[in-house]
């Protein structure tokens, strides 16, 4: 049985898929279809979608940020690309669109976080550029303890102690996780009577 939440981005993506049939050269809409393939993995997609909305609004700034985000989630190098042909472009869309609702209606969601992956990236880039950067370190941690990796969040955490920081928020964090790991950690067998 779909989940209600299901229920309503199946009824947007439909709508949206109707609205591609019937007036396809609308800027916003393409940022919408583009969104739409950002928020479910589909970086490339996202990008060529984004691509055709600013080639019919230049100035559509929801498509400039979008592309940039798309842009950096996307391990394909797009630097020579060009925006799609737009009869293509809605037939793909299309396409994809109805994998999406065939998905969503047998419930297995192809939505990701976006924003985690993104945050995630992001702190491996900094601390790739400086493996002591505290904010990133401490971002680290909570990725690492986000992931169940108690252990090595708390080590992260005593990394960045044993540099001299004192972060904020460090010690109550790390507590939180010794907590965690005692409350998740089996209970010794009561032996029998």
């Amino acid at each position: 049985m779909t989940r209600p939440n299901d229920q309503s981005k199946t009824a947007y993506i439909e709508g949206l898929a109707q609205a591609l049939r019937s007036m396809p050269r609308h800027a916003d809409l393409w940022a919408d279809v583009a969104d739409v393939f950002l928020q479910t993995g589909q970086f490339v997609k996202a990008v060529r979608a984004f691509d055709l909305a600013l080639e019919l609004d230049t100035h559509l700034h929801r498509a400039e940020i979008g592309l940039a985000i798309a842009l950096d989630l996307c391990d394909d190098d797009m630097t020579d690309r060009a925006p799609p042909k737009m009869r293509t472009a809605v037939w793909e869309a299309l396409q994809d669109f109805d994998t999406l609702i065939q998905s969503l209606k047998a419930d297995a969601s192809p939505f990701i976080d976006v924003h985690g992956i993104r945050v995630e990236r992001e702190t491996q880039r900094r601390l790739a550029r400086d493996p002591n950067d505290p904010d990133a370190m401490f971002l680290k941690s909570a990725l690492l303890a986000k992931e169940g990796a108690f252990e090595e969040a708390i080590a992260m955490l005593d990394s960045m102690k044993a540099q001299g920081v004192d972060y904020p928020g460090a010690r109550e964090f790390r507590n939180q996780l010794r907590e965690m790991i005692a409350s998740s950690a089996p209970n010794p067998a009561t032996p029998e009577s």
